[in-house]
């Protein structure tokens, strides 16, 4: 609520009859201004009311919005904005992430288009500070587009990964895991994007199906002149880097050729034939070449064997082998080529075979990646059993379900994590090397707490004192060793006793994509665990996949992904969101069609437009009008349903079932309120109503519509803002965001005996126009019914009967002697004729129906003679059978019904 002083910038104060056309953007930019001035997002640390908390996935800080965003951050919206309905003081952290390489890649191509130099040309300061001059320039242009969204986001609360005060959490977090022994420095073959530059983690590399090709070579025993082995590999051109052969010791083929050597081709030298169990005996030949410095499997066979490692292959993945000049400097995949064709030409090339196989790509590069041997910076992962049993148990709820046991076959099957990055933009390793033991330690096949303990390395948060004679190390952390710290380091600064830490953590709520599950989710939860004593959150809700209709992920490069700030433009926010989450299903990919975005701004204006029918339909009622038992059932049913309907969204909010709220809200407005209740009670408002009538209807649509307003205020938040404030439903300066739910419902009593009438009333309307329709005079209005046996109350609804049917007149004769051959229908009311005299032209409709008839006959014979056919009913699958009978039994029907017609004429 706010003093009266605020009142003037409210847009309430300053409107009341709404526009005849509803303009989204307009009304959007209005209210979230409104809500900004008003500070309806800011979480107070201080407030007695029950915490709920959530944090945002932060996106990259040069990034763009995209649909998975919008989805993302709506149902984020949607659950701070019911939170604060409940009555719970809610936090809604944002903040954005550094993204190191993405970053990073966006600066170095700007050097090189528009200045022609590279990073190491400027050197770091110079460079970073560019880095920060652009993430200054575009940072906040995703911030800006969630705004556009309607997120309530506490932006005051805003965070940066490289602020100073989260630099510090991972800093300390670094140091604090070196000191426990969980952090060290090795020599181990890792992931390496040859564009990139840098090592990446396993969960950064997409392992992709590819067509590539299987090379079948031969390499020359040395002590058998003119024998071979015959080798396979997808690799030719790093044979120069060859070390060993390898065959599987229980492979009988090969047990005579164990311990023996063979030349290498190029360049030639002895290598020895060794048995490892690792061989695959099924793959290719059963024979593999050897190349530990790349290749995993080969790494591991060689650390085994105590073999050599040759690299030949340069960082940016070309060939480094002075030794054969004509593949010195090629490119790998030019280098294969040319190694192939000197295999062929030396006569030891047997055949090229096409395989299938999966190949990583970089997930950011979007190139194959290399497996390389290089210096990096481990963690073993903390209190993993911790973090294993929190969701086995149910201290942290997945949902979907399903992903609990991803989650639980990753945590089982970990490696230790590559934490350091080649790049500039990012934390920097705090550990630092003293000047005198420089190379020596660079050289170290491992570095740990041991050479800590030596005084030869320092590990801290800040330099030594004595700094000159110390050198940093260059590598940054991988960009995920920041932001798993995201729930609690955005709550508080590092040390500092944080009121909005023990208030908000840990936090209610997670809402991410299941493609993060291991590079974020479970990486959260064990630094939960560590750093902050328990878990991170309770809930875990995974979004869907969003696809084209072709079932397709979106992609610029297909042109299948279109622009939300292009799509609000056009639909509004409050129609892209409602849009967008009534297809979202639970557990599944979604399949976008920008029908539906239209479908959610077209509910919008069906929402704005009953508001501004009840609008025209004059002045509202005193608040002392009450519910009773005398009022028209069809007011007493609506009301009763408008109950129905936040219970039904209280349990499917509690399972986060978001796609299911969506089309309640839906059916509600448009099937029971607008198409039954609206049509109903149309009599009430007309000139010669009764005040009493028109006071009730009045009555019960802003009742109704001022609670359903603020159950899909979550959804919609903007229309539902302005329609409360131009229908007088929140009082100058509140609003409805911020309106508690209310706590009792709007019926009472028992509705059971007024929602069977308005049930069986809204029925018989139906049927009744279905019968209009049958007799093709569905157009007409002055048809007349007559009931025979109808229900003892109807005698008071026959008015609203006629309205919803469309009729002039119904008739109640429980006496009525239908001449034969009367359309009729059985409905909930009794049994209801509709008399033809006078309403179509005999002979017209003769003439039709017999043609009807004659087509339908042909329809009848076909299906009779496909069943009677022997040869078809027993080949045929029975579900083919079983659709020509029921096609069948369906013609004879209509036969029937149209003959019933035929005879009605007489």
């Amino acid at each position: 609520m706010l003093d009266k002083a605020d009142w003037l910038w409210h847009p309430s104060v300053r409107m009341s009859e709404l526009p005849k056309a509803y303009e989204p953007q307009a009304v959007e930019a209005k209210w979230y201004a409104a809500w900004i001035a008003g500070n309806c997002f800011a979480a107070d640390p201080a407030s007695a009311k029950e915490a709920y908390s959530i944090v945002i996935p932060p996106p990259n800080v040069t990034g763009i919005l995209h649909l998975g965003h919008v989805l993302n951050n709506a149902l984020q919206d949607i659950l701070a904005r019911r939170a604060r309905q409940q009555g719970r003081e809610v936090l809604w952290l944002p903040g954005t992430d550094h993204a190191g390489i993405a970053t990073q890649a966006k600066v170095e191509r700007e050097l090189r288009e528009n200045e022609g130099r590279t990073r190491r040309d400027l050197g770091r300061d110079e460079f970073l500070k560019r880095v920060w001059e652009f993430k200054e320039k575009h940072g906040d242009i995703i911030i800006k587009q969630l705004k556009r969204l309607g997120c309530s986001c506490d932006w005051s609360r805003e965070r940066f990964t490289m602020d100073e005060g989260y630099s510090k959490w991972v800093s300390y977090v670094f140091v604090e895991l070196f000191k426990q022994g969980l952090i060290y420095r090795g020599k181990r073959i890792v992931n390496w994007c040859p564009v990139s530059l840098t090592a990446l983690s396993d969960e950064e590399v997409i392992m992709t199906p590819q067509r590539s090709k299987l090379y079948v070579m031969k390499y020359e025993l040395a002590d058998a002149p003119g024998e071979y082995l015959e080798i396979s590999t997808t690799r030719p051109e790093t044979l120069m880097g060859d070390v060993a052969v390898a065959v599987n010791p229980k492979d009988p083929r090969y047990v005579q050729y164990i311990g023996r050597q063979v030349w290498r081709p190029f360049p030639r030298a002895l290598i020895p034939v060794i048995a490892d169990d690792h061989v695959d005996i099924e793959f290719g030949t059963g024979a593999l070449k050897i190349t530990p410095a790349h290749d995993k499997a080969d790494f591991e066979i060689g650390k085994r064997h105590q073999l050599a490692i040759i690299d030949v292959l340069t960082p940016d993945a070309h060939i480094h082998c002075p030794e054969c000049p004509d593949l010195d400097g090629l490119d790998r995949f030019v280098a294969r080529k040319k190694a192939v064709a000197k295999l062929d030409a030396l006569g030891l090339l047997i055949k090229v075979e096409d395989y299938e196989n999966n190949v990583g790509f970089s997930e950011r590069a979007h190139v194959p990646i290399e497996p390389r041997i290089s210096m990096q910076w481990f963690l073993k992962y903390p209190c993993v059993q911790e973090a294993a049993a929190a969701v086995s148990n149910g201290d942290i709820r997945f949902r979907p379900e399903r992903w609990a046991k991803t989650y639980a076959h990753w945590m089982a099957n970990l490696q230790d994590w590559c934490i350091s990055r080649q790049l500039w933009w990012g934390h920097q390793i705090p550990v630092w090397y003293h000047q005198d033991k420089l190379a020596a330690l660079k050289n170290a096949e491992s570095l740990d707490m041991a050479d800590f303990a030596k005084g030869d390395i320092h590990v801290g948060l800040h330099a030594p004192a004595d700094a000159h004679n110390w050198v940093r190390d260059e590598d940054v952390m991988d960009t995920w060793f920041s932001s798993w710290l995201w729930p609690f380091a955005t709550m508080s600064d590092l040390g500092e006793d944080s009121a909005t830490l023990r208030k908000f953590y840990p936090t209610t709520d997670l809402v991410t994509g299941p493609d993060i599950i291991f590079f974020w989710v479970a990486r959260m939860i064990m630094a939960g665990f560590r750093v902050a004593g328990g878990p991170p959150f309770k809930n875990v809700f995974f979004t869907s996949i969003i696809r084209d209709l072709q079932g397709r992920k979106m992609s610029k490069s297909l042109g299948n992904s279109p622009d939300p700030i292009d799509l609000m433009d056009k639909y509004g926010a409050d129609g892209l969101r409602f849009g967008l989450l009534r297809i979202a299903p639970v557990g599944s990919d979604l399949r976008f069609d920008e029908v539906a975005v239209e479908e959610g701004r077209n509910f919008a204006n069906k929402l704005y437009n009953a508001c501004r029918f009840r609008q025209m339909a004059g002045e509202g009622v005193s608040d002392e009008w009450q519910v009773t038992r005398d009022l028209p059932p069809y007011h007493i049913d609506i009301m009763a349903k408008l109950d129905v309907l936040a219970s039904d969204l209280h349990a499917s909010y509690a399972e986060y079932r978001f796609g299911e709220i969506a089309q309640h809200l839906y059916e509600f407005l448009w099937n029971e309120f607008c198409d039954k209740f609206l049509e109903a009670v149309k009599l009430d408002l007309r000139e010669n109503a009764t005040p009493l009538a028109r006071a009730a209807t009045l009555g019960t649509f802003d009742r109704v519509m001022s609670r359903y307003l603020q159950l899909m205020s979550p959804y919609m938040p903007h229309i539902t803002e302005e329609l409360s404030a131009r229908m007088g439903y929140v009082k100058d300066g509140e609003f409805l965001m911020l309106k508690p739910l209310p706590a009792t419902p709007l019926v009472a009593m028992d509705a059971a005996a007024a929602q069977t009438r308005a049930a069986a009333i809204y029925e018989t309307a139906s049927r009744l126009r279905n019968l209009k329709a049958e007799y093709h005079v569905g157009s007409r209005k002055d048809v007349r019914f007559v009931v025979k046996g109808a229900v003892d109350w109807l005698a008071t609804q026959t008015q609203v009967l006629g309205l919803l049917a469309g009729a002039a007149e119904i008739m109640l004769d429980p006496a009525y002697d239908a001449p034969k051959g009367t359309p009729a229908a059985i409905t909930p009311v009794g049994e209801v004729y509709l008399p033809m005299a006078g309403l179509i032209d005999m002979a017209t409709e003769h003439a039709r129906l017999t043609k009807e008839i004659e087509k339908i006959k042909i329809e009848v014979q076909k299906c009779q003679g496909k069943l009677a056919n022997a040869s078809f009913v027993d080949r045929a699958p029975p579900e083919v059978v079983a659709q020509e009978t029921a096609r069948l039994t369906d013609w004879q029907l209509k036969l029937a019904q149209l003959g019933e017609m035929l005879a009605a004429l007489a």
